[in-house]
């Protein structure tokens, strides 16, 4: 790599001593930028480079042409309509590399050497607040040619996604027109289909499209928190719920995989000229330089962006002078840009400190060879490689994935005409229909006495639910009409996600609404409505409680939630009893879970791991202590509270870890069994909703169903 220029010349003292390797040699010495007897380099991006011959960009026309085996070796591949285009490409980047050595620095943001930190230390309070477990993720499809993958992996996120926008090759109108058709006639209201970009793989078009996307998302798709790119090759190995709860828990965090970073190198930086649909690899011996302190990083394109980000390279990206300015500058000119842009933000902008070395995905890397069938044109040096399309050989592989319990979500190569059994597979594996993955199945358990009692009670404060399991008097509010159960979200653990939220269905009955019915009306609908009752089910769910986002570039927290509860299992990792509001006589048994986000994980595995220390504040200020230790190669840790817990009313904690503040919430403490609660008092820890009703009459129940 750090060739000295006398053993270029050495090779000449050796050709000639060899007569029957001289070409041979001569040619090598030509790649070397040696003058070969002119005076001159033999190519003026070698001298630029190597030599810090300055070369203007006029010089470089006049001269190339005539003899410059850097640009006549890509020329002689090169279609008719694109040699100018290739000629100009390469004197600009001859003419450029004394500009760009002798730039300004690029501003540092996190320090010396740019060394990034994954944690938001507090030694203060930091507002926290108790929000519903949900994360609002939009995805972006590329989509080049897996269309038997489409249409199985839309309808595997559409459930859950926030909005999705696929974006089909130009090159490709067939493909495009088939989706669009397919997606309205499935009614899929919150997918886009549209074709814009010609994409080549290899080239700055790939980047292009992916930023287009990211920032038609921006424009046209509401309200988000996380953007993940995908191509139409990949599709999901774990539940879309594991994924929305690992976002919301890990919430302000990109998780961009930065493979391999360059701090003081201008390693892997191959020319790469794009035109239509050739694309030219120019001179792929050669680094080309880098502005300074414009630390050079690659990894795979496909990243998870919080809308902080997202907005900061929409809104900055063409404003002279800025990182993301100048990194794409730095990197559209390279082969394969986005395998950089995302990894290269993360180490020269603001939000240096705000990602975690993460990838949502798994593929077949020891499978990775050539791509051939890219239906681009490339010259012989553009070598780019190509995870293959997964197989059965594959499947302990994903099993160890799931035995491992790695919060990965995605896997590739998947194309439905060749891979349909062995989606089908993953399908059933993914729900615990196969034992494969580990999952235990999801399942609505019913409650056992005392725990009913507590639900009933905050359902009645939520929804108006009369305390009572009978038949009920006549009434305008809700009646029990069966049993209540709890959700046990099997899937989770094997999906790598630790963090859970309670969640409980109690099926409801109430009358019918008679007040569209005029009072005496001969309306035979009237007489059809005595005696009717609607039957259904209404679902309580637990508020989480996390810190207050700001939407910028600052850290991750170090805890993502903080749960309060009775019952704590710690083989399920799930609270059996009452959470949030907690019973009085209960409370000997309470626990306090601290849910650690995978920026605190991997930190902990360099820095060790802490002692814990949390404060127990009554309703009338009096505090008491409980202390712990976080063990190794946690995801959570938990602690008993302090055998006082006794006071009827609001209740706070504080988590420390040393000096450092981690995280505060509120939790209640209500009377036995909890009869009587406020609404506004439920209301700040639960939120309620319908789980889906149907209309029922003693009289006439087929034609009030119809």
């Amino acid at each position: 790599p750090n060739l000295c220029p006398h053993l270029a010349w050495a090779a000449l003292l050796c050709s000639a001593a060899m007569p029957g390797h001289s070409r041979a040699l001569v040619a090598a010495g030509a790649a070397l930028g040696v003058g070969l007897g002119f005076g001159e380099a033999a190519s003026l991006l070698t001298a630029a480079i190597e030599e810090r011959r300055e070369v203007s960009y006029g010089s470089c026309i006049k001269k190339s042409l005539r003899r410059d085996d850097s640009l006549q070796e890509v020329l002689q591949h090169a279609s008719t309509g694109c040699r100018k285009g290739l000629q100009s490409f390469y004197c600009q980047r001859v003419a450029d590399v004394p500009v760009i050595r002798s730039s300004q620095p690029l501003e540092q943001h996190c320090g010396a050497g740019n060394e990034t930190s994954s944690l938001a230390v507090s030694v203060g309070p930091e507002p926290w607040e108790l929000a519903p477990v949900e994360a609002r993720v939009v995805f972006f499809i590329l989509a080049f040619g897996y269309e038997g993958n489409l249409g199985r992996l839309l309808l595997k996120l559409t459930s859950r996604a926030h909005h999705v926008l696929v974006h089909i090759d130009v090159k490709k109108p067939e493909y495009f027109a088939r989706a669009r058709d397919w997606v309205r006639e499935q009614g899929l209201r919150n997918v886009d289909v549209v074709s814009k970009h010609r994409v080549n793989r290899g080239g700055v078009s790939t980047l292009t499209a992916w930023l287009w996307g990211m920032t038609w998302l921006l424009n046209h798709a509401g309200v988000w928190d996380h953007y993940i790119n995908l191509n139409d090759s990949d599709y999901p190995i774990a539940n879309s719920q594991s994924l929305m709860r690992f976002l919301w828990l890990n919430r302000g965090t990109n998780f961009v995989n930065v493979g391999s970073a360059f701090k003081d190198c201008d390693c892997g930086r191959f020319l790469v000229y794009e035109c239509g649909d050739e694309l030219y690899s120019i001179a792929p011996e050669l680094n080309y330089p880098r502005r300074p302190q414009l630390h050079h990083a690659s990894g795979p394109n496909l990243v998870c962006v919080t809308h902080a980000l997202a907005d900061y390279i929409a809104s900055t990206r063409e404003t002279s002078g800025t990182p993301v300015q100048q990194i794409i500058q730095d990197l559209g000119i390279l082969q394969q840009p986005d395998e950089k842009f995302f990894q290269t933000v993360m180490l020269n902008t603001p939000f240096c400190r705000a990602h975690v070395k993460w990838s949502f995905h798994v593929w077949d890397r020891p499978g990775l060879k050539t791509d051939d069938s890219s239906p681009e044109v490339a010259g012989p040096q553009l070598k780019m490689l190509t995870p293959p399309v997964l197989s059965f050989d594959f499947w302990p592989r994903l099993q160890d994935v799931k035995k491992n319990r790695m919060s990965v979500f995605f896997a590739r190569k998947f194309d439905n005409n060749s891979t349909a059994a062995l989606q089908d597979n993953v399908d059933a594996a993914v729900v615990g229909e196969r034992g494969d993955f580990g999952v235990d199945p999801s399942r609505w358990e019913v409650l056992d006495r005392g725990a009913k009692a507590w639900i009933v009670s905050v359902g009645s404060a939520l929804a108006g639910l009369a305390n009572t399991s009978g038949g009920g008097a006549a009434s305008e509010s809700l009646v029990l009409a069966g049993p209540p159960s709890a959700l046990h979200e099997g899937f989770l653990l094997a999906d790598g996600v630790y963090f859970s939220a309670a969640r409980w269905r109690l099926p409801v009955r109430a009358p019918c609404p008679t007040g569209a019915v005029e009072e005496g009306a001969a309306d035979p609908s009237a007489l059809a409505l005595r005696g009717c009752s609607a039957s259904g089910a209404i679902e309580v769910e637990e508020l989480g409680a996390r810190r207050v986002y700001d939407e910028g570039p600052s850290a991750p927290p170090r805890i993502g939630s903080l749960r309060i509860g009775i019952g704590w299992d710690r083989d399920t990792l799930e609270f059996r009893g009452p959470v949030s509001i907690l019973p009085v006589d209960e409370t000997s048994d309470t626990t306090i879970v601290f849910y650690w986000t995978l920026a605190a994980i991997k930190d902990m595995e360099k820095t060790g791991y802490d002692s814990l220390e949390v404060e127990w504040h009554d309703p009338h200020g009096r505090s008491s202590r409980s202390h712990g230790t976080v063990s190794p190669n946690s995801m959570l840790s938990w602690l008993k509270s302090p055998a006082s817990i006794s006071e009827i009313g609001e209740w706070t904690v504080v988590a420390r870890s040393g000096r450092n503040w981690l995280g505060t919430r509120s939790f209640y403490v209500c009377a036995r069994r909890c009869s009587g609660l406020s609404s506004e008092v439920v209301q700040r820890y639960f939120r309620v909703h319908a789980a889906g009703s149907a209309p029922r009459s003693a009289a006439r129940p087929q034609a009030l169903e119809k």
